[in-house]
């Protein structure tokens, strides 16, 4: 758990990405709009190209806490409903996961989930990439 006197920037995103992915078929298939995503061969700023499709669904602009467990529990309540797309769209990509992202200004974050996220996690079978920045 985050101490309330520091100043801690946090989110949860679940990204599936491929060389060969095609964000609008996730979309279709997961019925969610994605928060961000991009195809092999789209630009990448002025002068790079993408070298695999993207789609993600972040927490960053959903969610107003400081707790990454509020997150990630928001990002799994979207993914729960939606447990046979998540497999379906795992046989066609490269790589599903979760990644969060915690960052603190100063000293250390302890990172305290929930036995309810734990085993919610569990169910959805992805990997949880867990960046720590202080």
């Amino acid at each position: 758990m985050e101490k309330a006197n520091r100043s801690v920037n946090t989110y949860a995103t679940l990204r599936i990405l491929g060389d060969s992915l095609l964000p609008s078929q996730i979309t279709s298939i997961l019925g969610i709009e994605p928060t961000e995503s991009h195809m092999s061969g789209d630009r990448r700023g002025k002068s790079g190209i993408w070298n695999s499709g993207y789609w993600e669904l972040s927490s960053k602009e959903s969610v107003a806490s400081g707790d990454l467990s509020d997150h990630i529990d928001w990002l799994i309540s979207q993914l729960i409903p939606k447990i046979d797309e998540i497999n379906q769209i795992k046989a066609i990509s490269e790589r599903m996961d979760i990644f969060c992202f915690l960052g603190c200004d100063i000293g250390n974050c302890a990172i305290s989930l929930p036995y309810h996220l734990i085993k919610a996690l569990s169910t959805v079978e992805l990997d949880l990439d867990i960046d720590i920045y202080i």
